[in-house]
């Protein structure tokens, strides 16, 4: 995953919009549990981005991109570390994920 300092170099549009919608206050990053966690939150945004995807503001590049960069940190449910469950969560490929599910 590439820190945060190279987003800003590689200037993806998402995360140019959450820093201006934010007024600067944005980190790029998310504290997870589980890939499921992951998955779910990347169905949300896509979702919510729906129709500027529908309009050509945003490709399915610019998504893969926006989650390719950001930091993952595990961060075990209840305390209790699961191995499985953060290699699942590191070795994860927003990529492939992604790739083919939007239009």
């Amino acid at each position: 995953m590439n820190t945060l300092n190279e987003t800003n170099n590689n200037r993806n549009p998402l995360v140019d919009s959450m820093y201006k919608a934010r007024n600067g206050h944005y980190c790029h990053c998310l504290e997870l549990s589980s890939v499921y966690e992951l998955e779910s939150i990347i169905e949300s945004f896509i979702s919510e981005y729906q129709n500027d995807i529908d309009n050509n503001i945003y490709s399915e590049a610019d998504f893969i991109t926006f989650f390719e960069t950001m930091e993952i940190i595990y961060y075990p449910e209840d305390g209790i570390e699961n191995k499985e469950h953060e290699e699942a969560l590191y070795n994860f490929s927003a990529r492939e994920y992604i790739q083919g599910t939007i239009n």
